[in-house]
C-alpha cells in the first residue's frame, strides 16, 4: 500500500498485513492524484491511502488502476491517524476507512 503525500509518513509503521511505503520514499513528492496513482500502478501497488477528501470528486475512482482508501481523519497527524490503522487490514477495494465501521 502506498501512502499519499498528505498522509503522515509515520503511519506506515502502524498498518499491519500490508507492505506500506510513503510516496516520498519513491521520489514522488511532487506527484498529485492521477499522476501519483499512475506511478503507483506502474510500481505494482494495489492501493493508496489518502486523507484527501476531495479526490473522489476530482477523479473517477472506479477507473483508477489502484484502489483508493480514503481515511476519514480530521487531521493528517499520527495521533489522529493511529485509530484508523486497524481498518486498513482488509483486501483490495476503493473504500473509506471510517472509525464508525
Amino acid at each position: 500500500m502506498l501512502l499519499d503525500n498528505c498522509v503522515d509518513r509515520h503511519f506506515a509503521a502502524l498498518v499491519k498485513n500490508h507492505e506500506v511505503s510513503h510516496a516520498r520514499d519513491h521520489g514522488w513528492h511532487d506527484l498529485e492524484h492521477g499522476k501519483l496513482l499512475e506511478a503507483a500502478a506502474a510500481a505494482g501497488f494495489e492501493a493508496m491511502a489518502t486523507v484527501d477528501k476531495n479526490i473522489r470528486y476530482q477523479r473517477n475512482l472506479a477507473k483508477m488502476p489502484v484502489a483508493v482508501v480514503e481515511i476519514d481523519a480530521v487531521r493528517s497527524h499520527i495521533d489522529e491517524l493511529a485509530r484508523f490503522a486497524p481498518h486498513l487490514a482488509g483486501g483490495r477495494s476503493s473504500r473509506r476507512a471510517d472509525s464508525r465501521s
